[in-house]
């Protein structure tokens, strides 16, 4: 399943629910990889990826699979950890400086939902696409 969302006239976003998700199954997931490739491929007006990972469970394989084809395909990557309000404000600061530090200088960002933090910096970004 792959869902559309229109920001406004020159923004669209992408989304995969579940991918990357342990209980998706591999079988799922593997399936998404050509899909992935050839979207990549093919999609002239495709700028960037957002990488959600779960703070506590940074760049599992998956993630760098996906931050590695984004490479591979000269595609944006935009790390966002979400989760920041199950850390302190200082193991927020670890994890995105070692995530940024891991993926060679990536500006990371840390998300949380429940405690609305991380996504007007995150919004500006994606404007600026």
């Amino acid at each position: 399943e792959v869902n559309y969302f229109r920001v406004n006239e020159n923004l669209k976003l992408v989304d995969l629910p579940g991918y990357g998700y342990a209980k998706s199954g591999y079988s799922r997931r593997k399936d998404w990889g050509p899909l992935l490739g050839q979207y990549f491929e093919e999609r002239q007006s495709f700028k960037a990826v957002l990488v959600f990972m779960d703070i506590r469970h940074p760049l599992k394989d998956t993630d760098l699979e996906l931050i590695g084809l984004c490479k591979d395909s000269e595609v944006d990557c935009i790390p966002v950890l979400t989760k920041s309000d199950k850390l302190s404000k200082n193991k927020v600061a670890q994890a995105v400086a070692k995530v940024s530090r891991d993926l060679g200088g990536i500006d990371t960002f840390a998300v949380s939902s429940k405690d609305i933090v991380g996504f007007i910096r995150l919004s500006k970004l994606l404007l600026a696409y």
